[in-house]
């Protein structure tokens, strides 16, 4: 957090309640770049719908936070990675 705020790291969340699809995109590429076995996107559900969580107030957040998500499954798709749910995950 303190490298962060001083500019020294950049501190990026693999999870659209907090990052933009640029943010998750570049964060993405540089896991698979250094080999990481599993990217794990992660968000509340409660997010899916306005009002129920403090990232997503309004339809307009909503819409935005759906967009970021499709966006993302996009590229990820284009990367021809695959999407499994965490008891799939063999390390």
């Amino acid at each position: 957090g303190i490298c962060d705020r001083l500019g020294l790291i950049n501190k990026v969340t693999l999870s659209p309640e907090l990052e933009n699809t640029q943010s998750l995109i570049a964060l993405s590429n540089r896991m698979i770049d250094f080999k990481s076995s599993c990217l794990n996107f992660t968000f509340h559900s409660s997010s899916l719908i306005a009002g129920c969580s403090p990232f997503v107030k309004n339809s307009s957040d909503e819409l935005i936070f759906i967009k970021k998500i499709i966006n993302y499954l996009i590229f990820f798709k284009k990367k021809g990675l695959s999407i499994k749910t965490l008891s799939q995950i063999n390390y």
